[in-house]
C-alpha cells in the first residue's frame, strides 16, 4: 500500500492530485504521499506498492506557485475549480511539477503542507537563530594550562 510503502516516515499528507505530464502536457491523476521528512512521492493508486516518482521537497523545491502564477498551464477538464486550484513545484535542477487540485480548499491544504516540508529544517540541522554546536581542540604545550584570568 503506497502510505505504508516508507516504514517509519510520518505522512504529512496523502491524497489525490492531478499531475501534468513534462512531455505531452497530459493531465494524470495520482496518488500523492508527503512525509515530514520533505519527500513528495507519488503512486497510480493508494494500493500501489511502487512510487512512479520521489521528489526531495527540502533540498530540490525552489518554490510552490499556485494559481496565475503558474502562468500558461491549464486546468484538466473537469475541475470546477480552474486555475485557482493549480499548483506548481518549481524545482533547483530546473524541472516543474505542474499539479491540481479537485478544489480550492485542497489546493492550499496542499500548498501549506507542500511549503512546510520544503522549509523545514533537516533532521539534526541547526534551527533558525540557533547556533550549532562545535568541538574547539586546543592546541597547548606540555605541562601548560588554559589561563582565563585578566593578566
Amino acid at each position: 500500500m503506497a502510505t505504508n510503502a516508507s516504514a517509519g516516515m510520518e505522512i504529512a499528507k496523502a491524497g489525490w492530485l492531478h499531475r501534468q505530464s513534462s512531455v505531452l502536457h497530459r493531465w494524470k491523476k495520482n496518488w500523492f504521499v508527503l512525509y515530514r521528512d520533505g519527500l513528495l512521492r507519488f503512486f497510480e493508486s493508494p494500493e500501489s506498492p511502487r512510487a512512479e516518482e520521489v521528489y526531495v521537497l527540502r533540498t530540490g523545491c525552489v518554490r510552490v506557485k499556485t494559481g496565475a502564477e503558474v502562468g500558461s498551464h491549464q486546468p484538466p477538464d473537469g475541475v470546477s475549480s480552474g486555475k485557482s486550484s493549480m499548483m506548481e513545484l518549481e524545482m533547483r535542477d530546473g524541472n516543474h511539477l505542474v499539479l491540481c487540485a479537485e478544489s480550492f480548499d485542497d489546493m492550499k491544504a496542499w500548498q501549506y503542507a507542500l511549503e512546510e516540508a520544503r522549509t523545514m529544517a533537516a533532521p539534526g540541522a541547526p534551527q533558525p537563530g540557533m547556533m550549532p554546536q562545535q568541538t574547539v581542540t586546543m592546541a597547548m604545550a606540555p605541562g601548560a594550562y588554559p589561563y582565563a584570568g585578566y593578566g
